[in-house]
């Protein structure tokens, strides 16, 4: 384009200059031989009025093509092909970069940052065509957070409108941590269960017990209590 505004200038052609140059030779040698005439000083006024006047119509006539060409440029600058690819491009750009946005901000703190792979279009920018977010997918710490990881884990893999197959395979994946997890809480809680109701056993038995050995406590204060009076009486029959 800038090649093309620097040709707007109107130089003379090369042609009309050596017409001159010819014209002024003929001129010089007519005076030396003494032939000139009117006539022939008019013919060649002629021809040299005319061979500006071309010369003049030849440079705005180039310059008027290059002030079209420079106005429609940026109109005519790709093919049709080309300006399809391009919006083809900048249409995948954007699903791209929405898709691992997607990802990120459900991903939360087990995302990381999203990468691109990119393209050059007709235009000689790049376009992103492929992307990805790495998240953190090993179990937490306890049963119950890892349940929590895996529901984030699965809400960032199908957060995206079209989740790819990797992302499902990572929603997969979630689902199985957390069904893992769930087991070993139920089986916490089942043992806690257990451990209560032997609890609860082993407090009822002593409760029991207790009661017997109260109740044996007091039929032995009985019997003796009885015996002593028997005792008591026998001397008093005695006496």
């Amino acid at each position: 384009m800038l090649a093309m505004s620097s040709l707007s200038s109107q130089p003379v052609p090369g042609w009309a200059i050596k017409s001159n140059i010819n014209n002024s030779n003929s001129q010089s040698k007519s005076i030396d031989l003494g032939i000139n005439t009117s006539e022939d000083e008019g013919i060649q006024n002629n021809s040299l009025e005319n061979a500006v006047d071309n010369s003049s119509s030849s440079a705005e006539g180039q310059n008027q093509n290059y002030e079209n060409k420079n106005e429609n440029s940026p109109e005519n600058e790709f093919s049709d092909a080309e300006e399809r690819e391009i919006e083809k491009l900048k249409r995948r750009d954007r699903e791209v970069r929405a898709h691992e946005m997607a990802h990120q901000s459900a991903g939360g703190q087990y995302a990381g940052s999203a990468s691109y792979s990119y393209t050059t279009g007709p235009d000689n920018k790049r376009y992103a065509v492929g992307g990805s977010v790495d998240i953190e997918t090993s179990p937490a710490k306890t049963p119950e957070e890892t349940v929590k990881k895996a529901d984030q884990i699965k809400r960032a893999a199908t957060a995206p409108a079209q989740p790819s197959g990797a992302d499902l395979q990572i929603a997969a994946r979630a689902t199985q941590m957390k069904m893992e997890a769930q087991a070993e809480l139920n089986k916490k809680e089942t043992n806690s269960k257990d451990k209560k109701t032997s609890n609860s056993s082993e407090i009822n038995k002593n409760k029991k017990n207790k009661f017997k050995n109260k109740y044996l406590i007091n039929k032995r204060e009985n019997s003796y209590h009885n015996s002593t009076r028997k005792i008591s009486a026998n001397q008093g029959f005695a006496a």
